[in-house]
Parts: structure tokens; sequence; C-alpha cells
């Protein structure tokens, strides 16, 4: 069936045209959208999103525009919403990294060597000095702006920004040290 063919049948409201499209792109875009959020689950979520979204706005379609480059143009804005998100939540950062460590992973149960280096780089902050340390956690952990922390810590911004710079400049020495291990495979 073709893509005319296919939109003319979403515009009716007939399922059985998503269905087809559904049976036709469902594995392409799964595994386009887990190259982006490395998690089955969310990239499920996902796939299953964009031909809700299509059908939602089915009576939008136009028939000149080619289904594939929709429903992928689609599926990457839903992965880009779903990244931001990530980005501003603490709890969906840790699981995005623990997926991210897993998809990397022969044996998802193994300890792995980023897992060993995320643990270093922990143990790192908790010897930066106590101020500097808090300012990281802080920033990095619970994801608070300069001023909360400054207003926090009843410190100024310019201590806050210099106690962030100290303890980067100590992790990115650390993190440049691993280079060379992270390009060897």
């Amino acid at each position: 069936m073709t893509d005319y063919e296919n939109i003319i049948k979403l515009k009716k409201g007939d399922t059985n045209g998503l269905q087809l499209l559904m049976e036709e792109y469902q594995k392409a875009l799964f595994h386009y959208a887990l190259g982006f959020v490395w998690s089955k689950e969310t990239a499920e979520e996902i796939t299953s999103d964009v031909f809700v979204k299509l059908w939602k706005k089915r009576a939008d379609l136009e028939s000149s525009r080619p289904l594939k480059g929709l429903l992928f143009r689609i599926c990457h804005d839903l992965c880009i919403d779903h990244l931001r998100k990530t980005a501003k939540s603490q709890e969906l950062r840790k699981e995005f990294v623990l997926n991210y460590l897993q998809a990397h992973s022969e044996d998802p149960n193994a300890p792995t060597a980023e897992s060993a280096q995320l643990e270093k780089v922990k143990s790192l902050i908790e010897q930066l000095p106590k101020k500097c340390r808090e300012v990281m956690k802080l920033r990095y952990e619970e994801g608070l702006s300069l001023a909360e922390i400054s207003e926090r810590l009843d410190i100024s911004p310019n201590t806050v920004q210099n106690h962030l710079v100290k303890g980067l400049k100590i992790l990115r020495g650390f993190l440049l040290s691993l280079l060379p291990l992270l390009f060897s495979e």
C-alpha cells in the first residue's frame, strides 16, 4: 500500500491503515529511539507514542509528504523531548546513566569499567574540601542554580562559582587521565 493510500485511510479514521503502518515501521522506529534513550522500555513507549501522535494528527496529514520521514521526525522529536526531561530530573539522569552502562556492558549485572570509574568520580568528589564538595553536590546532584546554592549556603555567588571551578578542575584532571581508556577497544 502506498503512503498516499495509507494517508487517505488514516484521514477516514481507518485503524487498519494505522495497523499496517505499525507493522511496517514499529521495529525500525524502536531501534531508532533506542539509539537515543538506551532503554528498551522507554524506546517502546516512544515508539507507541509515535503512532498515537500520528493518529491524533491524522486530519492534518498531507498526502504529498512521505510517511516514513514523518514517522521518524515524530520519533526524533519525542526522543529529544524525553532527553530534555531527563536532563531536568535527577532521578531520570541516574536512570539514563544506568541504562547507558547496561547497554554498553555484555553482562548487565556485571560491574563495568564505567561503573568503576563513576565510583571513582564519586570518591573524588568526597575527597574535595568540605565547601567545594557541598557546592558540587548541590549543583550536580540536586540541580540547584548558583543563586540557590548561594542562598542555601549563605555565601556569595562568586564564591559558589569559585568552588565549582575548583571542583571541576580536579575532576577534569581525573577524566582527562581516562581518555586513553575510553578510546581503547
